[in-house]
């Protein structure tokens, strides 16, 4: 999170590139920026966009993805239509994953006291401790196929383009602030286009594009290739430059209390 696209151009600059000393790190190519700041002509991008995906948001918040669309076309981007196949197996071999290596993780605790963790926290390591070895397992078949899918619509287009979420966070019910709240449907509308660039690490950026009539931010999600974070960068810095990612002052702000 970051208050404006500079910010995060230099938290890039900050942690991308090679590090010696991490095994994981090491080899990584350094940061870069190319055409960062050259946002008035976007011409030789393609925008890829599955429509069906796309449009599978509340209408306010698709409304608004749209029009930042049609401020990239007409910066000079193309804007192409692309097929996304077997979303429902990556979706559910995504949750698959994250919930079974989250309960895997927090065994030695959860074990020891489950009574440390948030009821909320309680039930969801009970429902992610159902899941089996062979679930996990074909779970990363599908994270393999997803990997190969994404491989090949980038040689198409240089970003996918989607809603940052599905729908909008409800208010916080009476009583939830002790004992906390677990909506499984909600919650996957919310979390719907998070799926693709989790599962299999790709780059992704969510930029401000609008406010809903209930007064919270709506934001356009680009993902793009492994390391191509310059593009991405770039597109977020021309939707910038316009009105719909104007900064606003929400009505319950507590930023002085913090500070």
């Amino acid at each position: 999170m970051a208050g404006s696209i500079y910010d995060v151009a230099l938290a890039y600059l900050a942690m991308a590139g090679d590090e010696p000393q991490t095994p994981e790190l090491r080899g990584m190519p350094p940061a870069n920026l190319k055409d960062f700041e050259k946002t008035s002509d976007l011409s030789g991008l393609k925008v890829g966009v599955y429509r069906k995906y796309f449009q599978d948001a509340d209408s306010e918040i698709v409304q608004s993805c749209d029009m930042a669309l049609d401020l990239l076309s007409a910066a000079g981007a193309e804007i192409v239509e692309i097929t996304i196949a077997n979303l429902d197996a990556i979706r559910l071999s995504h949750l698959c994953t994250i919930a079974s290596e989250f309960a895997q993780s927090m065994d030695k605790y959860f074990c020891h006291n489950s009574r440390w963790f948030a009821p909320e926290t309680q039930v969801s390591l009970h429902m992610a401790g159902q899941m089996t070895s062979r679930d996990y397992i074909s779970a990363q078949k599908v994270r393999a196929y997803t990997a190969q899918q994404m491989r090949e619509i980038f040689q198409e287009v240089d970003v996918i383009a989607l809603p940052s979420t599905g729908d909008f966070t409800p208010e916080i019910a009476p009583g939830s602030e002790e004992t906390g709240e677990v909506n499984i449907s909600i919650l996957g509308r919310i979390m719907r286009f998070a799926t693709l660039a989790n599962f299999v690490g790709l780059p992704a950026i969510s930029i401000p594009v609008g406010k809903a009539k209930c007064s919270v931010p709506i934001g356009l999600q680009l993902i793009g290739d492994h390391y191509d974070e310059a593009k991405l960068l770039r597109m977020a810095n021309a939707l910038s430059n316009h009105s719909l990612s104007a900064p606003y002052k929400p009505a319950a702000y507590y930023g002085e209390d913090l500070l």
